[in-house]
């Protein structure tokens, strides 16, 4: 995949962006340019490359694509709230069901959501999802309760279809 130009917008496509581009600049992960549009004008976008690359051990790498950019009907199941559902969008353009269980991920550590625990849901009462942010009344140590809130979007990919949690450890530890 290369970046590209759709309409005077930056894009991912088979066309390489230079060709119809011009006043090209980066700034930090920032690139900004002027693009041709469709009816021969000029528009002017910018593009985070970080939304799209990573540092991979002093590698770059292509990072798999956000959920919340090729996701539609995000929602919690209505029977089972530790079950993040959602219509993602496949590499091929179509749509696919697709579900992941948040309580294998995220764990509740003296009223705070914590990623690489394991089940939040035993200890949370009143969870939600606006948007892309999961939020509960946590149960705290001394048996008092919180609100707080984890917001999804930096721990769960879309991966062809499939959500994927990030940034797991492959040995990862029960939560007492």
């Amino acid at each position: 995949m290369f970046l590209g130009n759709i309409d005077g917008k930056f894009t991912w496509d088979k066309k390489l962006f230079q060709e119809l581009a011009r006043g090209t600049k980066l700034e930090e992960a920032v690139l900004s340019a002027e693009l041709r549009k469709t009816d021969g004008s000029w528009g002017s976008d910018s593009f985070d490359l970080r939304d799209v690359i990573m540092n991979n051990d002093g590698v770059f790498q292509v990072v798999p694509r956000t959920f919340m950019r090729s996701s539609r009907n995000v929602r919690l199941d209505s029977d089972v709230l530790n079950m993040l559902r959602a219509d993602l969008q496949r590499n091929n353009g179509t749509w696919c069901d697709a579900a992941i269980d948040l309580n294998m991920f995220l764990g509740n550590i003296d009223g705070k959501f914590t990623w690489n625990k394991m089940r939040f849901q035993v200890s949370a009462r009143g969870t939600k999802l606006e948007e892309f942010v999961l939020s509960a009344q946590l149960r705290k140590i001394n048996g008092s309760w919180v609100s707080d809130s984890f917001d999804l979007r930096d721990f769960i990919i879309n991966n062809d279809g499939v959500f994927q949690a990030v940034n797991v450890p492959a040995d990862q530890p029960d939560q007492p």
